[in-house]
């Protein structure tokens, strides 16, 4: 940053354009590095996971909880 300014102060302009560029890039690569996910899988796929174990457990539960409240 202080390169750039140094040549904008020192009017080297194409100097200033080309660290101008430079930088945008590095911003750029920033950004991008920025918004990859860290898990290898997508937040739907450990959702889907998690629904997949539960809906049997509550399969299961439903008819023993109905058979409870039933009076004998």
């Amino acid at each position: 940053m202080g390169e750039l300014t140094t040549a904008v102060d020192a009017r080297d302009l194409p100097r200033a354009e080309g660290m101008q560029k430079l930088l945008a890039s590095q911003l750029s690569q920033r950004d991008v590095l920025a918004r990859l996910p860290t898990w290898p899988w997508s937040g739907g796929t450990l959702r889907g996971f998690a629904t997949t174990l539960q809906l049997p457990v509550i399969v299961f539960l439903i008819p023993r909880g109905v058979i409870e409240l039933l009076p004998n």
